[in-house]
C-alpha cells in the first residue's frame, strides 16, 4: 500500500461520492460532527461474517453485520459484508489521507466516473405491514403472561418503488448534512445499505471504549419551542425510562468481563434528532489487557435496545412474529484497524436501495404495558427520517 495527502476540493469529493455508486464494493462513514470521515472503495478480500475475520492482516475493515444471522434475507435487503478495501479516504477539514494499492494510479481511478443524466423521479407504489398493530396487541398480551419475556424490540418494513433508480450521488446533499448523526452507506454490487443512525455500538480509541444507551423515544413537534417539554415528559415517562433501564444495564453487564473503571450516569440524558429525542445514557471504560475490537463488538451485538430482553428469548420471537427478516437493519456497520481502534454504530433510521426499490426500516421496543397506537406513531416517526430526505430528492 502507499499513502499521500491531498486537498479535500469540492470536485474530489464529488468523484468520490460517483465511486459510491460506480463501484461494485464501496463504503462511506461518518460519525456525528463528522470526528471521522472515511471513503472505501474496492475489494482486496470479504467476508459474509465477522466470525471469520483475521484483522491482523489488513490496515483496514469496514462493513457490516447483520443484525440476526439465523435469519435469511429477501432480494430486498443486504446481509452481512466486510471487506478490506483497495482504495481508503480519511477525510478530516480540507485534506485527505489516501491509501491504496501499489497497482492502481490514484489520478487515473479518481477520474474513471461517468456522469448520469438527470432524470425526474417519482414514488409509484408504498407497500406497508398493515397487520402491525395486530401483531403489536398479540405481543403485548405474550408479554403480560410471559413471566420471562420482558421487552421485544417489534420491527415494521415499508418497500417504495420509484419510476427510476435511486443513487448515492443524487442523495448525497441530503445525507452529509446529516451531521448529528451517523451517515452510513455500504454497497454490496447493485444493493446499498444507507443508515442515518444516532446510536453507537463501540468506539475504542488508545484503549477506551464508548457506548452509549440509546432506548426511549418520543416524536419530535413542528414547534421546537415544545421540545424542553417533549424531553421532561419522556424523562419522567415509566415505560421509557424502564425501556432504558434494561438496556443500560444489559449493556454494563456485556461488557464487565472486558473492561474496568466504568463510567457513565444513573440518570439518562436526552438526545435529540431532526424528528426525535431519545433517552440516552453514554457508557465509557478501559479495555482489559489482551482483548480486541472485534471481542467487544461481538459482545456487545445486537443490544437489547434493538432486540429484547432476556435477548435469546426476544430473537426466537422475533424470528417467528416479524413479517420479513432485518438483514443488516439493527445490525452493527464501521470500521477497524489491526492496531485495534475503530467504530461501529447500530444500522437503525435506516433504507435498502435496490435500483427502483427502496425498503424502510423502523422498529418499537414493547414491554407489558406498552400502547399499540403509540407504538405505530412511533415506527411513523422513525419512517419520516429517510422519507423526508427520499421525498425532498425526488421534488427537485
Amino acid at each position: 500500500m502507499k499513502s499521500f495527502t491531498t486537498n479535500a476540493q469540492f470536485d474530489t469529493i464529488n468523484q468520490l461520492v460517483q465511486h459510491l455508486d460506480q463501484d461494485e464494493s464501496s463504503f462511506f462513514f461518518a460519525s456525528p460532527n463528522n470526528q471521522v470521515r472515511i471513503f472505501a472503495f474496492g475489494c482486496q478480500k470479504s467476508w459474509s461474517n465477522w466470525q471469520d475475520i483475521d484483522s491482523s492482516k489488513y490496515s483496514l475493515i469496514v462493513g457490516g453485520q447483520d443484525f440476526d444471522t439465523a435469519r435469511s434475507i429477501t432480494p430486498h435487503q443486504m446481509s452481512s459484508y466486510w471487506f478490506a478495501p483497495k482504495i481508503s479516504v480519511t477525510w478530516k477539514k480540507n485534506q485527505l489521507k489516501v491509501e491504496i494499492i501499489d497497482s492502481i494510479d490514484w489520478s487515473s481511478w479518481l477520474k474513471s466516473v461517468h456522469t448520469n443524466t438527470e432524470i425526474d423521479n417519482q414514488i409509484l407504489s408504498v407497500n406497508d405491514e398493515f397487520d402491525w398493530l395486530e401483531r403489536v396487541t398479540q405481543l403485548i398480551d405474550t408479554l403480560k403472561n410471559d413471566q420471562e419475556l420482558k421487552k421485544v424490540v417489534f420491527g415494521r418494513q415499508r418497500l417504495i418503488t420509484l419510476s427510476e433508480p435511486m443513487t448515492i450521488t443524487k442523495l448525497w446533499s441530503q445525507l452529509i448534512e446529516q451531521a448529528q448523526s451517523y451517515r452510513i452507506v455500504l454497497k454490496q454490487k447493485h444493493h446499498y445499505f444507507v443508515s442515518l443512525t444516532p446510536e453507537r455500538l463501540l468506539s475504542v480509541e488508545n484503549s477506551q471504549v464508548q457506548t452509549a444507551a440509546l432506548a426511549g423515544t418520543a416524536a419530535r413537534k413542528d414547534d421546537y419551542q415544545d421540545e424542553s417539554k417533549i424531553a421532561n415528559t419522556l424523562l419522567k415517562s415509566n415505560k421509557d425510562r424502564q425501556e432504558h433501564d434494561y438496556v443500560t444495564q444489559n449493556i454494563v453487564n456485556k461488557l464487565a468481563p472486558f473492561v474496568k473503571k466504568f463510567r457513565y450516569s444513573t440518570t439518562p440524558g436526552i438526545l435529540f434528532t431532526p424528528q426525535l429525542l431519545h433517552l440516552y445514557t453514554p457508557i465509557q471504560a478501559t479495555i482489559l489487557p489482551g482483548v480486541n475490537f472485534l471481542t467487544l463488538a461481538r459482545a456487545l451485538h445486537p443490544t437489547p435496545a434493538l432486540a429484547g430482553l432476556p435477548q435469546q428469548s426476544a430473537l426466537a420471537y422475533l424470528r417467528v412474529h416479524e413479517q420479513e427478516p432485518r438483514g443488516l437493519f439493527g445490525g452493527a456497520l464501521g470500521y477497524f484497524t489491526n492496531e485495534n481502534q475503530g467504530e461501529l454504530a447500530v444500522g437503525i433510521r435506516s433504507m435498502v436501495i435496490s435500483g427502483r426499490q427502496i425498503q424502510l426500516f423502523a422498529g418499537a421496543g414493547i414491554l407489558s404495558q406498552s400502547q399499540t397506537q403509540s407504538e405505530w406513531q412511533e415506527t411513523q416517526a422513525k419512517f419520516s427520517t429517510m422519507e423526508s430526505i427520499i421525498q425532498e430528492v425526488i421534488s427537485k
